[in-house]
């Protein structure tokens, strides 16, 4: 449960910040980039992988600690 708590909020938080980054880039509407419908293409391509990386550092040490 805990790696999928710190999964979502991860994903969560990198949706976010990305998210206003590229709103500063771009000047565009932070709010309006937020619910546009190309936020599912990035979803799906770049915050799901984003807090994998964690997850192998997690396992790596919950391994070495057992």
């Amino acid at each position: 449960m805990r790696y999928l708590i710190e999964y979502l909020s991860i994903a969560f938080l990198s949706y976010l910040i990305l998210t206003g980054v590229v709103a500063f880039i771009g000047d565009i509407n932070y709010r309006e980039l937020l619910c546009s419908t190309g936020q599912v293409y990035a979803i799906l391509l770049c915050y799901i992988w984003i807090p994998i990386a964690r997850m192998c550092d997690m396992e790596k040490k919950n391994s070495r600690i057992k």
